[in-house]
């Protein structure tokens, strides 16, 4: 199942399989400024559960010392993002909101959306061979004016012949 939602502040989407949901998301650069990073929530219309996703990298200054904290005090320094934890034949909704000032004060900068995925089944599920194909092709932005990230290094960019020795 893929889904893409654009609400002019951020634009998400989505590619869902049977175990695993893999959301992208994409901003202008004029929104982006001062972001720090991106929470997740998801709900779980099938258990009837809602709650902020959890990762593995935090703030130094914040460092809560457990193995995991969730991406609403540590969010996602990142545009994308995977959901191990879906479960088969589930309906979920999830909300990404941009997050801006300190590690120690995050607020929420009313910059966020929601995109709703129906009941994933295996017929609907995108499969690893769609998502194999989709990987091949050039990265791309989902909109224009959204921020991309940097190029590689090239050495030879910066007159180094890439032998090591510059």
């Amino acid at each position: 199942m893929r889904k893409t939602k654009d609400d002019g502040n951020l634009t998400m989407r989505a590619f869902a399989g049977t175990h695993v949901v893999l959301l992208g998301w994409s901003m202008t650069k004029l929104k982006s400024r001062r972001v720090l990073g991106f929470a997740v929530h998801r709900t779980d219309h099938t258990e009837g559960e809602a709650f902020w996703l959890k990762g593995i990298k935090v703030f130094e200054e914040t460092d809560p010392g457990t193995a995991q904290a969730s991406l609403r005090s540590h969010p996602v320094q990142g545009f994308t993002w995977s959901d191990f934890t879906t479960k088969p034949s589930h309906e979920y909704t999830y909300r990404v909101a941009a997050l801006k000032g300190q590690p120690s004060d995050l607020h929420d900068c009313q910059l966020d959306t929601n995109i709703h995925l129906g009941r994933i089944t295996a017929h609907n599920a995108v499969h690893r061979r769609q998502v194999a194909e989709m990987l091949k092709a050039p990265p791309q932005d989902f909109r224009a004016g959204a921020v991309a990230p940097p190029a590689p290094y090239k050495p030879a960019e910066l007159g180094d012949p890439g032998d090591g020795l510059a």
